[in-house]
């Protein structure tokens, strides 16, 4: 990635895929709220009215918590429109950025995103520690966390 360009397109392109991934955990996230809702609906009353009332419950609580993970999956997924999709001059939410150790991404969420041919992109939030370490590096800068040094390559 020598040419700024490449790097731009290569940055839309892991935004693009990570809002691929997100949009599909949310369709699966929705899936699976109907499924433990159904599943909660057709409990039928037996004889054995605690097991009834257990399964219910389950199913409830199952309900809620994949609630809170749709929540923070489509949250995640609105904020990608407030980072800044141009180059920065230093590291901050939003910068695709290449160590020496390999391209990071911040951004909310997090995991790892590969892309068919290309090297693997770890998506980190700007939250987590290493991130809130390094925000404000510029390329060619180095700075230390957890007994390790980061040299900042380039930033788009």
């Amino acid at each position: 990635m020598a040419d700024i360009d490449d790097g731009v397109k290569f940055k839309t392109l892991i935004v693009l895929e990570a809002k691929r991934q997100l949009e599909a955990r949310i369709s699966n996230l929705r899936n699976s709220i109907q499924a433990a809702q159904q599943s909660a609906n057709q409990e039928g009353k037996s004889s054995m009215g605690d097991k009834y009332e257990t399964a219910r419950a389950m199913a409830h609580l199952d309900t809620e918590m994949l609630g809170s993970q749709l929540l923070e999956a489509e949250k995640t997924l609105v904020s990608f429109d407030r980072l800044s999709d141009h180059a920065s001059t230093e590291l901050m939410p939003g910068s695709l950025a290449y160590f020496e150790n390999g391209w990071f991404w911040l951004a909310p969420g997090g995991g790892k995103l590969t892309l068919e041919g290309s090297s693997s992109v770890f998506w980190v939030s700007p939250q987590a520690p290493w991130a809130k370490a390094l925000i404000g590096l510029k390329p060619g800068e180095c700075r230390s966390f957890n007994e390790q040094t980061w040299k900042l390559v380039a930033l788009y």
